[in-house]
Order: structure tokens, then sequence, then C-alpha cells
């Protein structure tokens, strides 16, 4: 008897009457600076993720208790843990070894005694594998199986309360939550490939993402469900039973979109339909589901329901094979266009605005960028956290008042410009103020006032408001919501303006969908841009144009350049910025594209650099250490721990650094902070180790933001090659072909115990700066945004000549570019060989 098939996910297809692609704009945020609000809205995400760790962790804990309450997996599990053991003990005697030699190399022994030990150890849990999927559905685990994934569900749905109610916007929370699920997707696949994987906290650096969700309501919606009986015959051979696609076809005008999900049943599959309209306006729309294949297996039960809008049923033809749906779909919503995102006035107005300085007055462009005016800045609103009051017991009135008799009179007076509207600022906040405080006593949420009230009840024109609301807008005291004002600060909710540069215009056909404002550290400094997600409309797929491919790798050229790939089948010259002519090289017939050799020299500048900060931190180390040595009290002071010796991170010295210098009250500079009060104390010796440090820190920031810059924009510089060149392949090409293989799986990094090959080593660094996965991706995007296809045939057998079939030898395809071909005597490239092997085995794949 064959065990049960584990149970399968269900199975989608999508069809759609307006084909789009998803593009993500992204606009750096002007100076990088974020107010403060950002960044905390930044770290609850980021608490968030670090509590869908942790539920993740004893899940995962939960798992392993519950396969481990059968005794043969447990018998298994113990003898798992003892291989473990030993390989660890194999391993800390090879690397004494090593330590001993101060070489990478061990005796032949030890290496062979490492090996025996982690074949044992896989040897065992492969055992442990196979005990798993054979009684994983056994009474002593199958109920327990359960419970941990009911508790993993409840646990991480109890957390949108938890950060909802602690702060954190929904659309920032469904963000972290989206990026949790996918990490544990990668360590799923990792997992099941053999490689060691697991998710880890993050430790918070400042750097993060949030995110704004612009919800759409579509129109129409209808939901067409059936199911079959599979036939006793039907299926594999114990293996997994049959489950046959459905093809769907879906004819209407305007933008309706259908899916289809398959799900696998005691009996047979259950299959899910649902058709809505996306556009704006009503759609006839006409569904069949091609169920011909299907009943090769299984048999229709009859039992097809229609849910929802439409007014029609569905209707089986049993002889087509078909079922067949036809109605009438309402549209919904307007599209989230840049020109809806740039009213003044709509839907979004409150969660996000995209402005370019189209549309923005002067006194606004003159704000964005220090003063200046410029055709691509503009601004980007976005709103950050939840609803709930950051302080139930404290009252806005008061905030208020205490804020305009310290600073705000004056702050509004300066940006006022007069009197009269200074006195409509100030009668402004003190109003929000009050609406805010009622709507709490009230016990509802505070969600802002509108506007039609605080004219009613302040007795200004709409005019003499909106000038008021400004001054308090630009200083970040009240967010303009369109049909109301919000006092910032009673609750987490807030709508920041960020300067951007808008570099790139969004089409007026893009339907955006979210936007995401991450920050990055870049070395001493900080870099924050926003991305705007958008669908656009596809491109008709290209039919007319040449066959192209692309092999992909990193061969070290005799000129320095390496080697990222071979083009053949694009015989044009490249335009566009001159710098490309150093990456991509056009010969008669094919093309090469390189890495240039003063792009490798740029970048191993920077090494240097970083080899420059290592040997100052290991001075630094060695002089303090003299120090303590000379006075045992700046030890005790300084280093009570003793652990100064293991010190690696520069963060830690310079943390030690700040900690000696303050700025005293009424001060600019900042100076050494007084000697501490203990014996044998020297105020001299102090002063002259606090300014030693702040010495070295300062120069090391200089080369840390030297170093970070400056590979940022080497970075930058390869980016903006490749996806140049990833035009020009695409730019007439109707069919592109590239290799499929992992980049990852062919450039593990071998155990120190197995020998790490000199040539091999270098070609790891090669691959680093080739980055060849990097290229495949700007190809795929550009084929996407011209319509053009990609294919990635498969090449089978051994490594031949393509002119003449000649087998070409394994040893000389290691050794260099060039590798004699047997048959036909001559020497050939083996990159520009397999390039035409692919365009060969495309063209026979496409007919």
């Amino acid at each position: 008897m064959s065990p049960p098939v584990p149970p399968r996910e269900p199975h989608m297809t999508h069809s759609t009457t307006r084909p789009t692609r998803t593009t993500v704009y992204q606009y750096a945020v002007i100076k990088s600076q974020l107010p403060d609000a950002v960044i905390e809205e930044m770290r609850r995400a980021h608490d968030c993720h670090n509590a869908l760790v942790e539920i993740e962790h004893r899940h995962e804990q939960r798992i392993a208790d519950a396969y481990a309450a059968h005794p043969d997996i447990a018998s298994a599990l113990k003898r798992l843990e003892d291989a473990t053991a030993a390989v660890e003990a194999a391993e800390k005697a090879a690397a004494a070894e090593r330590q001993a030699k101060r070489s990478q190399k061990v005796a032949t022994e030890t290496a062979e005694a490492v090996k025996a030990a982690r074949a044992h150890r896989k040897e065992a849990a492969a055992r442990v594998k196979e005990l798993k999927r054979r009684l994983r559905n056994s009474p002593e685990v199958k109920p327990l199986l359960r419970e941990a994934d009911a508790q993993r569900r409840a646990e991480i749905k109890r957390t949108y309360a938890t950060f909802t109610n602690g702060g954190l916007f929904w659309a920032s929370y469904n963000e972290a939550l989206s990026n949790f699920q996918a990490a544990v997707k990668r360590v799923q696949s990792d997992r099941r490939d053999g490689r060691p994987a697991g998710l880890r906290f993050r430790r918070w650096d400042g750097s993060g993402t949030i995110a704004v969700q612009l919800q759409r309501a579509s129109g129409d919606r209808v939901t067409i469900a059936w199911s079959m009986t599979r036939r006793p015959a039907a299926g594999t051979g114990g293996g997994e039973p049959e489950r046959p696609p459905v093809p769907v076809t879906l004819d209407g005008q305007g933008d309706v979109k259908t899916a289809l999900t398959v799900k696998d049943t005691p009996s047979g599959l259950a299959y899910t339909a649902e058709i809505f309209n996306r556009g704006t306006e009503s759609a006839h729309v006409a569904w069949t589901a091609d169920l011909r294949k299907a009943l090769e297996y299984a048999d229709y039960n009859g039992d097809v329901t229609v849910t929802g809008s439409g007014g029609a049923t569905a209707i089986f033809d049993a002889q087509a094979g078909t079922l067949h749906w036809e109605g009438e779909l309402a549209g919904g919503d307007p599209y989230r266009s840049p020109q809806v995102l740039a009213a003044p006035t709509g839907k979004w107005r409150n969660v996000a605005r995209i402005l370019p300085a189209s549309v923005l007055g002067d006194e606004e462009r003159v704000t964005v960028h220090r003063g200046r005016k410029r055709s691509w800045d503009g601004i980007i609103e976005m709103r950050i956290g939840s609803g709930a009051y950051r302080n139930p017991d404290a009252y806005a009135i008061d905030t208020a008042e205490d804020w305009l008799r310290q600073e705000g009179a004056a702050l509004i007076a300066e940006r006022s410009g007069s009197e009269v509207v200074a006195r409509h600022a100030r009668l402004l906040l003190l109003t929000l103020a009050q609406q805010a405080d009622e709507t709490r006593l009230k016990g509802k949420n505070y969600m802002g006032t509108s506007r039609a009230k605080i004219t009613k009840q302040i007795g200004l024109t709409a005019e003499e408001l909106d000038a008021a609301a400004k001054v308090l807008v630009r200083l970040e005291k009240v967010s303009d919501l369109g049909d109301r004002w919000l006092l910032n600060g009673v609750t987490h909710q807030q709508l920041v303006r960020l300067p951007v540069v808008i570099h790139r215009p969004i089409p007026e056909d893009a339907d955006v969908s979210m936007l995401l404002l991450t920050r990055q550290r870049v070395g001493a400094t900080w870099k924050a841009f926003v991305s705007v997600v958008a669908n656009v409309p596809a491109p008709e797929p290209r039919t007319e144009g040449p066959l192209a491919a692309l092999h992909l790798g990193w061969r070290k050229l005799s000129d320095g350049a390496i080697r990222a790939g071979v083009v053949v089948g694009v015989p044009t010259t490249p335009g566009g910025d001159p710098d490309l002519k150093s990456w991509l090289r056009v010969h008669e017939t094919w093309a090469e594209i390189v890495v240039p050799d003063d792009w490798q020299k740029s970048w191993a500048h920077y090494d240097s650099l970083r080899s420059i900060r290592d040997r100052n931190i290991e001075q630094l180390r060695a002089w303090l250490l003299e120090r303590f040595t000379e006075h045992p009290w700046l030890r005790e002071v300084l280093d009570p721990e003793g652990t100064l010796r293991q010190w690696r991170s520069p963060g830690r010295f310079a943390a030690l650094a700040l900690s000696m210098y303050h700025r005293p009250e009424g001060s600019e500079r900042r100076v050494p902070t007084p000697s501490p009060d203990v014996p044998g104390a020297d105020s001299q010796v102090w002063e002259k180790v606090a300014r030693h440090l702040e010495e070295w820190r300062y120069q090391d920031k200089h080369l840390w933001t030297w170093e970070a810059h400056g590979r940022r924009k080497l970075v930058a510089r390869r980016k903006s090659a490749y996806r140049q060149i990833a035009a020009w392949l695409t730019h007439e090409t109707a069919l592109v072909a590239v290799d499929e293989w992992s980049v990852r799986d062919v450039s593990r990094k071998p155990r120190a115990e197995d020998g790490d090959d000199p040539q091999m080593r270098a070609a790891r660094v090669n691959r680093q700066f080739a980055s060849p996965g990097l290229l495949r991706q700007f190809v795929r995007n550009a084929a996407e945004a011209r319509g053009v296809t990609v294919t990635a045939p498969k090449l089978t057998g051994p490594a031949v000549h393509h002119a003449c079939g000649g087998r070409l030898d394994a040893d000389e395809r290691v050794a260099g570019i060039m590798v004699w071909c047997p048959s036909c005597s001559r020497m050939v490239d083996q990159d520009v060989t397999t390039a035409r092997r692919l365009a060969e085995a495309a063209k026979t794949s496409a007919g």
C-alpha cells in the first residue's frame, strides 16, 4: 500500500482582457531627511517583523516537538543529534589543525574524518526526513501538527491588533507580513534543496520600509463553482493524481479579469472561477472553460453554481466539453492615475498624493529644493500611523497652548508673512485641538475635523482658513486631508510631505496601487527613496523581429575585463551613453558584455580604503591596551568587562569615542567630558585618550563614507550599463533566449576541509563583479516592457561546437575561453558557441 498523498497547494490560473505589467518608479527624497514620525513608524514595522519571526521560531519548535512525539522519529532524531555532535567535533579538530599550521590545508586523515562524519550525518538526516514524510499522518503526529498550525495562525492574527493599536498603519503591517511570508517560503525552499536556512531577528539600525496601499473597489464580481469526480483508474501509478489543466477564455471589452482555482477533494477536484470587472465602465463578458482534458480523467458532477452579479447561469455543453457563462458586469472606482492622485479632491486624498512640479505653485516649488525651482522636483504625500491615540490621558488643547508659549507663536509669525495670517493660524490650531479633545472624550476615533465645521465655528472665509492651514502644514502641526484637517500628535495618524526628485514621469494610463518609503544607511549618512508601484498596460506581443541569445558567465579576458555575457543575433551597433562602449563590445556577428577593468580597479580602490580602516582599528586597539596597562583605572572605566581585545566592530569604538565627549550648554563645540571620579584618575590622561579616540572616529567616519558612497556609485554605474544593454538587446528582437541555470548554485563556496581551487576562488570574485543574475533580470524586464518573448532552452549533453558538433574538452573549457575543436581542427570561443547553441535550441522549440 502506497503512503497517502500529501495535500497539494491550490493551483491558480489567470486571464484578462486588459493585460498589464507591474512597474516600479523610484524617486529619491531630497536630502533624505525624514520626519521623526516616519522613523517611529519604521521602528514599529521593524518590531512587527521581529514579532513575526519569534512566532515562527515557536512554531518550528512545536513542529519539532510534534514529530518527536513518535518513538521512531525520536530515535532517529537522537541518532542525528549524535551525528551532528561528531561533525562538530571533527570540524573543531580540523580548525585547530589549520590554526596550528597557519594554513587552510589539513592532513588527509583529518579531511577524511570530517567527510565521513558529514556523510554519516547526511544519512541520519535523510532517515529523519523519510520518517517524517511517512509518519506525519500517524495518530501520534497529525493532531499535534494541526494544533501547531492553528496556534501559528492565531498568533499571527493577534499581531494585527497589537501593532495597529500601537500606532502602525495597516498598510505597513501588511507589507511587513508579506515580506515575512516571502522569507518563510525562501527558507522552506532552501531547506528542501538541502541548504541551511532560517529566519533571523533584525537589529534596529534606523533603516526600514513603510507602505501605503491605495484600495480601489472593482466593479461587479461573479463566482462560478463546480466539481468533478475522479475515475478509479485515473492517476499516475501511486503518485500524485492527475490535475489536468482547464484553459479559460475571456471575451469582452474593457478591463475584465478572471482567476480559476483548482483544489483537491477526497473524491476528485473542486473548481472556483472568479470574474470581475476592474474597469470603470460596464462590460459585457463571455467566459468559457475548456473541460475536455479534465473529462478524460474525471466526470462532471453537474453542480455548477453562479453567485454574484450578472444575472445569468453557467451552461455545460457535454458535446463540446465546455462550461460557458455570459453576462453584464458594472464598473468600479476610477483608476488611480497620476492625474487623480494629484487632484486636491479625490478618494485617495488622505492616503497618498503625487505632486509633480507642474501642479505645484511657485511658493511651494521654492521650498522643495534649497530655494531653487527645478522642473523635476515634486512632493509626495503619504499617510503614516494608525488612528490609535498616542496618549489617551493627555489633552490636545494643553499641548497646543504649551507649544505656542514656548516656540510656536514665533515660528507661526515667521512663516505667515503677516500678523493677520498668524492670528488666524493660532486660532485654527487651538480650535482643532479643542475639537480633538471633544472627540476623544466622546469615546470616538479622531479622524480630523471637517472644513465646513471649522468654517462655521471660527467664522473665517475659506481663503483665510486655507492661508492659515498652509502655515500649520509647513510646520507639520496639521495634515491637510482635503475635506478636513487633522491635528498631528493626537493620534499616530499623519500625512507627511516628502520633497522628491520626480525625474521619470508616471504614464497617464498607469494605475498606482502602492507607495513604499525606504530608508537605507550608506556609510555614515542616510538615503531615502519612494517606490511607486503601478500597473501599466502591457504592450502587444512582438511577432516580427530577429531571435537573439544571451549566454551568461564571468570569465576574465586578457585585457583585465570580465566577460558577463555573449550575445548572438543582434548585429546593430548600440547608441546611448558613450560609457556604454566600454561595457559592450560589438563584433561582426556577435557581441560581448564586459565589466571594464577600470571599474574593477575602482572597486579595488575602495577595498584598500576598507583595509586602511581595518589597520587603523588594529592600531587603535593596541594603543588603548597600552594605555590600560599604564593606567589601570582607564580599564575599569572604559573596559570593565575586559572584552576590548575582542572588539572588531568600528561602531563599538565609535560609541566609546562619543561617550567621552559632550557639548556644554550654550556652546556649539564638543569637548571631552570631565575625568571620572575614580582612584588614580588623571584629567590629562583622560583628555589625551578622548582626543585620540575622537581623531580616529573622525578619520574612520570619513573613510567609511568615502568607501560606502563610492561602492554605491559603482553599483549604480553597472546597473545603468546593464539597463541600456538590455534595452539595446530587446529593441528589435521578437524572441530572446537566455541561460536559466542558478548562479548561486554554481558559485557556492566549498568548505575549508574540501579544499578550494585558486582558479575557482578567483572565479567567484569575478562572478560578484559580473553579477550575471542582475543582467538576466534586466533583460527580462526590458523584454516585458517591449512585448518581447523570453525563453530559457535547456542544453543537454556535453558541450559541443555548434558548427560541427565536435565535443569540447572539459579541462580546456575550465582553463580558458578558447578551446580546441578536434572535429574541425580550430580554436573556438566556447561562450560564443554556447550562445549559438542557445539560439538554435530556441529556434527549434519555437517551431
